[in-house]
C-alpha cells in the first residue's frame, strides 16, 4: 500500500467516526430510556477515542503500521448501504 492510500483511508476513516459520533449523540438525546441514553453516550466516546487514535496515525505520533500488498476486488463498491442517521427504522 502507498503512503498517500494510507492517508487516504484514514482520512474516510476519521470522517466515519466523526460522522458515528454525531449519531449516536443524536440518538442519546432522541431516546428517552437512561440505559440506553447512557449506552449510546459511551458508544459516542468510543468513537472520540476512535478518531483520535486514527489521527494519531495519521500525523506521525504513533508508531507506522505496515501492511502487505492485497489485491483489492472492490467488493464494497457493489453492495448498496443508506447513510445512517437518529431517523432511521428497523426492516
Amino acid at each position: 500500500m502507498k503512503t498517500e492510500e494510507f492517508k487516504q483511508i484514514l482520512l474516510k476513516a476519521i470522517d466515519r467516526e466523526v460522522d458515528s459520533y454525531a449519531l449516536y449523540t443524536a440518538l442519546a438525546d432522541k431516546v428517552k430510556d437512561s440505559a440506553l441514553k447512557s449506552i449510546f453516550r459511551e458508544l459516542a466516546q468510543e468513537e472520540t477515542y476512535h478518531r483520535k487514535t486514527l489521527q494519531e496515525y495519521l500525523s506521525g505520533s504513533k508508531k507506522v503500521l505496515k501492511f502487505d500488498e492485497v489485491k483489492d476486488y472492490k467488493l464494497s463498491n457493489l453492495l448498496e448501504s443508506p447513510a445512517p442517521s437518529s431517523d432511521m427504522k428497523p426492516l
